[in-house]
């Protein structure tokens, strides 16, 4: 401080207490500019400030009307300052306001007073002067706000006697330093000379740096004009379509090839929204891609998108990125699309050419050499069990059973080895049911001639193999019953001599001892007993040719039961049920007798511990669909009657041999092994057949068809007409395919809806799915996985009004006493015809 200013001092002037604002604007160092400029309008729009000048930083003074600024502090510490100064530079600057904080823009250092050291106005306003400030913050000892003194305080503060002072002063101080004066001009004239040789000097060195400038902008530009040239042959070479929108869509770029794909030249297509070539159903995903865009990741792929062109819609596959300004800022989209329009056809030839495969009722499946399933068809799906999403990826080891890998693994080394194979396989289903099929296999090779996978086509071949096996078993009878002829007739003519050379003997010699008629007797006896098991033989080898009658089963029936009750252990129940008007056949009736009375014989001997007998009989006239289930049978009216019992069952080994001649398992002198045989032969001469059903533990039944022939009957069939449905859904669940495909078929000639069920857990999982329109159950009592009954159990939790119709094969009574407490409408027997399930399914609807 010079002398002159220390004089000024001396004058008696108001200190800062008077003029000091001790409630200035302050805010936090994290705020918000744009909230400080905000609070600096509130302040201004309530307060009417009067216009007063102030310094700027080229020294020069202005007029500001309302100008104000904020202090900003942290703990009662002044960091900085911030005022409207500040903001026309930032607002010069083009600077973005709105992402910055005060603390990134203020003024720091500032420029303070002490309040301690007790100021008066003089001081102040030099200070001013001296820094060229309008806002002076004062602060105590300790460096904390006490408050802020701007020019506006000071001016408002100022009286007239306080200028007077100051000026009488200051001329007083201007005389006794004109001396002084003149130094500071000479000093001054040098400092401006030096000032000019500086500036010279600067300008000097400013022209090399402007020109090496102009050097580097001038490389740079050539570079950016190459650079450019280079990506526009870059993206004028490329075969995808390139281009860039703003953001309404506008086209601003497009490349060569998208001139071409769109069919427009450039100056057609920039210019338009790019949503007008897009299909209107892909719109809706377009617009919702351009809205991701303008948010991070900035990138985006779309698989698949449809383009309108004139050369008809096109498919291509999108890769979008936004593009940014320098602030970050997204301004345009950039668009890179290929066009795969081929691909698509060919993708699409593919699943016609699988539809097709689909169609077939053939298994189709494709497996790599690693045994992992690539490929499984709707046939695989219905002959395994196993849905395609369920196969494909695993091995056909996870899906068949281990003990007919072998089989597979044979098959496969031949494949390999010869590039093909056929032949037949014992393979599973899902239900655990054993199937054969006939198989084809075929190799699979890559473009490079190398194996990639096996082609298998599987055909079911189950029910023809069982056709084949009866047809088998038929002519195995045959054969067996032309050997039996033969040999009968050379055993009796061996033994028509024993037979008369006994009797003439007795007759000849009366005069023999006891000992010796004895033995003629014994010799008689057993000649007699040798001739009936002949007879036997002849019948069941050519039939008996008997006295065939008009016959009315049921009155065979009761004496037949009659003749049981008195003859058969008491531990043994005798149960019959007979429909009413049974149908009459023509049959012998000592035949017919000695057939059902060797049946009933057959069902005591079952059971050593008792049991219950049951015999019964029903008309029933064979259609189509019983007749492709059973190789014997022919379509027409029968009399059906049913031997059952409850014992020890027939297994599946024996079951297979029970009508051979002399094959028995009773015990030496107990059976000749002819009965059963003899059974077969005597129905057969009638026309009819013999099915045999048995479980083992539970018991056996067998069916005696037999031929009704009242020319009326048959008539009265043929006119019988079956109620047609009315689009009734029905569910018919069975393991045997062959069944559930005739049985589909029926109803649906009768006007029936089906869905069809292999297993109970399917049955369960369609019944909860359509359970609303679901009319009747069709269900098979025994089948793997889970079993008709509790199926049904199962069902009718979920439904206590669900209509059930049992079937079954099953022979045992036992079977149907199961279902007695179940609410089942209907219990049909296996084979059961078409006119049964009908007549049953129009019972429980009505």
């Amino acid at each position: 401080m010079n002398n002159n200013e220390y004089s000024l001092l001396s004058l008696d002037l108001p200190n800062i207490d008077n003029f000091i604002d001790k409630d200035p604007l302050t805010v936090p160092p994290d705020a918000s500019v744009q909230d400080v400029l905000t609070l600096i309008n509130q302040v201004h729009s309530q307060a009417n400030l009067p216009s007063y000048p102030i310094f700027t930083p080229d020294s020069t003074k202005v007029t500001q009307e309302q100008f104000s600024c904020v202090l900003i502090v942290q703990d009662l510490h002044l960091l900085g300052i911030f005022s409207m100064w500040d903001v026309m530079k930032l607002s010069i600057a083009d600077i973005d306001l709105s992402q910055l904080k005060v603390v990134d823009v203020m003024t720091q250092p500032v420029i303070t007073i002490t309040q301690s050291q007790n100021h008066d106005m003089v001081m102040v306003m030099l200070v001013f002067c001296q820094y060229r400030v309008n806002y002076l913050p004062v602060v105590d000892d300790e460096g904390q706000l006490v408050g802020l003194i701007t020019l506006k305080s000071v001016y408002e503060f100022l009286q007239w006697n306080h200028l007077r002072r100051i000026n009488q002063k200051l001329d007083h101080n201007v005389l006794q330093n004109q001396e002084m004066q003149k130094f500071l001009t000479q000093a001054q004239e040098n400092l401006t000379i030096q000032e000019k040789q500086h500036i010279v000097s600067e300008i000097d060195r400013t022209n090399v740096l402007l020109q090496k400038e102009m050097s580097e902008r001038q490389r740079v530009t050539e570079a950016f004009q190459q650079s450019e040239t280079l990506y526009r042959q870059l993206v004028e070479s490329q075969t995808d379509v390139i281009v860039r929108t703003d953001l309404q869509g506008r086209l601003t770029f497009a490349n060569t090839a998208a001139c071409q794909t769109f069919g427009r030249s450039l100056d057609e297509l920039l210019g338009q929204p790019i949503f007008e070539f897009f299909h209107p159903d892909d719109l809706p995903l377009t617009m919702e891609n351009m809205r991701t865009l303008i948010s991070p990741p900035y990138h985006l792929t779309v698989s698949e998108q449809r383009a309108v062109t004139v050369h008809g819609i096109r498919w291509l596959q999108w890769n979008v990125t936004a593009v940014t300004n320098e602030m970050g800022e997204v301004v345009e989209t950039q668009g890179v699309g290929r066009d795969i329009t081929e691909r698509k056809q060919a993708e699409q030839k593919i699943r016609e050419q699988a539809s097709l495969l689909d169609i077939t009722t053939d298994a189709i499946l494709v497996r790599d050499l690693k045994g992992q399933i690539l490929f499984w068809n709707k046939g695989a799906e219905q002959l395994y069990g196993w849905q395609a999403d369920e196969a494909v990826g695993k091995n056909y080891k996870e899906l068949f059973l281990k003990e007919i890998l072998p089989q597979l693994e044979t098959a496969y080394r031949q494949v390999i080895e010869c590039g093909s194979w056929q032949g037949e396989l014992q393979t599973i289903t899902q239900s655990g049911k054993k199937i054969t099929v006939e198989t084809r296999w075929t190799l699979m090779l890559d473009e490079a001639g190398q194996i990639k996978s096996v082609l298998s086509v599987d055909t079911d071949i189950t029910e023809k193999k069982q056709l084949q096996n009866q047809f088998i078993r038929s002519q195995r009878l045959d054969s067996l019953g032309t050997l039996a002829s033969g040999i009968a007739h050379d055993l009796n003519n061996i033994l028509t001599p024993i037979l008369s050379s006994s009797q003439m003997l007795n007759l000849n010699f009366p005069h023999f001892d006891d000992k010796h008629k004895q033995m003629l007797n014994i010799i008689e006896n057993n000649a007699k007993r040798a001739s009936d098991m002949i007879r036997q033989i002849l019948t069941f080898a050519r039939g008996y040719n008997g006295r065939s009658i008009a016959l009315q089963v049921e009155q065979l029936l009761l004496e037949i039961e009659q003749t049981l009750n008195n003859t058969f252990p008491k531990d043994i129940k005798i149960n019959h049920k007979l429909s009413q008007n049974l149908w009459t056949i023509l049959a012998d009736p000592t035949q017919i007798h000695q057939v059902l009375m060797n049946l009933c014989v057959n069902a005591r001997d079952a059971m050593p511990r008792g049991g219950t007998l049951s015999i019964s009989a029903e008309n029933l006239f064979i259609d189509e669909n019983f007749v492709k289930m059973n190789l014997e049978a022919q379509v027409g009216p029968y009399v059906v009657i049913t031997i059952s019992d409850t014992g020890t069952g027939i297994p599946s080994v024996i079951l297979e041999r029970i009508f051979e001649p002399f094959f028995t398992t009773k015990d030496l002198g107990k059976g000749t092994g002819l009965g059963l045989s003899t059974v077969i032969g005597l129905v057969k001469n009638h026309g009819g057949f013999v099915n045999v059903l048995s479980e083992v533990g539970y018991g056996t039944q067998f069916q005696v068809y037999l031929p009704a022939v009242n020319d009326k009957i048959i008539q009265q069939t043929k006119k019988l007409e079956l109620p047609n449905g009315n689009s009734e859904l029905i569910l018919i669940v069975d393991d045997e395919t062959a069944i559930l495909e005739i049985t589909k078929t029926s109803l649906e000639d009768y006007n029936y809806r089906t869905l069809t069920a292999s297993n109970g857990i399917e049955a369960i999982s369609l019944y909860a799915d359509n359970k609303a329109q679901i009319s009747v159950v069709v269900m098979d009592m025994m089948m793997p996985s889970m079993d008709g009954l509790t199926a049904i159990r199962i069902l009718q939790q979920l439904s206590p009004q669900v209509k059930i119709i049992g079937t079954s094969g099953v022979a045992a009574d036992s079977q149907i006493a199961k279902t007695t407490d179940m609410n089942i409408h209907s219990f049909l027997r296996k084979p059961h015809t078409i006119d049964e399930l009908i007549q049953a399914i129009h019972k429980a609807l009505n």
